[in-house]
C-alpha cells in the first residue's frame, strides 16, 4: 500500500518530498507533450547519472501537473516508485500554466494554433504581470521568457529554501 502523501499549500511555499508508487498517480489526459523514445532515454540515463533532481508535481487527487516524461523513465528503468511534490491550492489555470512552464515553453507551439505562442502569451503563461516589460528582438524576449522561472514557482522555491538555509546558518532568521 502506498503512503500517504503529504500535501503542500502551494501558495506558502511549504515543499515536502513524498515517494509514491508510480500506479498511484494519474497522468494528466490532457498533456502539453509528448516524449520520444529518445527523451525518455535520455531522462533514463539522466537519473541514472545524477539520481532524482526533479520530483513529478501532483495535485490532492495524485494527478501529475508536471512531470509526465519523468514518469516514462520511472517506468522504462523499472522503477517502483517516484519522488512527488503534492501541491494544492492552484486552480485548474494554474495547473495548466505550471505544466506548461515545466515543459520548457519556448520548446513548445500553442495548443491550438499552428504558430508559437506571442511574447505577451508567454509572459502571462510564466506569471509575468501584463505591463512586464521585455527588451531585445523577438528571439531574445522569447528566450528571456522561456528561460525564466516564473515570478510565482520562485516564490516558492525560495520559500521552501529559507528554513534549510536557516538551519545551515546560511541566512538571517530575521
Amino acid at each position: 500500500m502506498a503512503r500517504k502523501p503529504q500535501f503542500t499549500d502551494a501558495k506558502k511555499g511549504n515543499l515536502e518530498v513524498n515517494y509514491l508508487r508510480l500506479e498511484d498517480l494519474a497522468p494528466a489526459t490532457r498533456n502539453a507533450r509528448t516524449h520520444s523514445s529518445e527523451q525518455i532515454a535520455q531522462l533514463v540515463a539522466s537519473i541514472h547519472a545524477f539520481g532524482w533532481t526533479s520530483p513529478i508535481l501532483i495535485d490532492e487527487d495524485r494527478a501529475i501537473i508536471a512531470g509526465h516524461g519523468r514518469l516514462e523513465a520511472a517506468k522504462a528503468a523499472g522503477l517502483a516508485d517516484v519522488p512527488t511534490i503534492a501541491l494544492t491550492g492552484l486552480s485548474a489555470a494554474q495547473k495548466r500554466a505550471l505544466a506548461i512552464a515545466d515543459n520548457k515553453i519556448a520548446s513548445i507551439v500553442h495548443p491550438t494554433e499552428r504558430r508559437k505562442f506571442s511574447i505577451a502569451e508567454l509572459k502571462r503563461i510564466c506569471g509575468f504581470p501584463d505591463d512586464y516589460i521585455l527588451t531585445g528582438s523577438y528571439a531574445d524576449q522569447w528566450a528571456r521568457c522561456g528561460n525564466a522561472v516564473p515570478p510565482v514557482m520562485m516564490s516558492h522555491i525560495a520559500n521552501a529554501m529559507v528554513p534549510v538555509l536557516t538551519e545551515r546558518r546560511l541566512v538571517d532568521a530575521a
